[in-house]
């Protein structure tokens, strides 16, 4: 057997190997799940190469991959993003809701007062925002003001400096519950909107994220190390060890923020079940 084919045969296990275990993920405990947060980030890459795989293989492989890309199919269309013409007011009888991460609209009134007036003009019935800024930054009452079509409010009641929510209504609400979850300040609420005699459950809910800063990341990415300097504790380091240092925090970072991730949703989960 060549070199060539060797690679080759070696390159279509690993391809195989990476689509059964970003399959199996959904059946993996959280934290099993959040230790592979990689193969999220080469899912497409992973469909393309199984349909180029099953297009230029020959024989069996040519099925496997086939076989590959109709199984993985319900698993891709979650990656695929869908865009619909943007709505109008919402006036053909339909129930709609907006949800809206406010990044405590940068504690700048002007932005506020935009980002409402846009979101009041796409008319949903509900309004869920996460990250409304602490009262003590903006007035919430101000905030409120924006929103003079919308009677029925509800706020998780432990205002926390970071990550609060809100969730504004047309329709009255009801059986308000609020969930805080363990180890960080993310949180999700539950409330019932009777709309015409019908009651829906909306869930207003704040996962944990990457917790890595894009600004901060780039910034320290453009700072300019010498070849050769010394740290805060006087050891003398390398750049190439600085950017290495700087990879694996992100690394770490990602990987302890998706398990906590997926901890909380499988807690939404187990709610939603209930």
């Amino acid at each position: 057997m060549s070199a060539f084919k060797i690679i080759l045969f070696i390159f279509r296990l690993l391809v195989i190997a990476l689509t059964m275990l970003l399959l199996g993920m959904p059946y993996l405990s959280p934290e099993s799940a959040g230790a592979l947060y990689f193969l999220s980030f080469i899912a497409l890459p992973l469909m393309a190469l199984n349909l180029l795989m099953a297009v230029l293989s020959r024989k069996v492989w040519r099925w496997v991959f086939v076989a590959l890309c109709i199984i993985s199919l319900p698993l891709y269309g979650k990656y695929i993003p869908s865009w619909q013409k943007q709505g109008e007011a919402n006036d053909n009888g339909t129930f709609s809701l907006v949800s809206f991460n406010a990044d405590n609209f940068l504690y700048d009134y002007d932005i506020m007062q935009q980002a409402t007036a846009y979101i009041c003009r796409l008319s949903p019935d509900i309004i869920c925002l996460q990250e409304r800024p602490h009262p003590s930054e903006m007035s919430w009452d101000r905030i409120r003001s924006q929103f003079t079509d919308y009677p029925y409010v509800v706020l998780n009641s432990r205002d926390d400096n970071v990550l609060n929510l809100a969730l504004l209504s047309r329709h009255p609400l009801s059986n308000l519950q609020e969930h805080y979850f363990e180890d960080t300040l993310n949180k999700y609420i539950t409330v019932d909107v009777n709309v015409d005699g019908k009651k829906l459950r909306i869930f207003n809910v704040h996962l944990q994220t990457t917790g890595i800063q894009v600004t901060d990341s780039n910034l320290r990415a453009r700072e300019v190390v010498p070849p050769m300097y010394r740290d805060d504790l006087g050891d003398e380091k390398s750049a190439y060890e600085e950017r290495k240092e700087h990879v694996m925090d992100i690394l770490q970072a990602c990987k302890k923020n998706t398990t906590y991730r997926n901890v909380q949703a499988h807690e939404i989960l187990e709610e939603i079940d209930r």
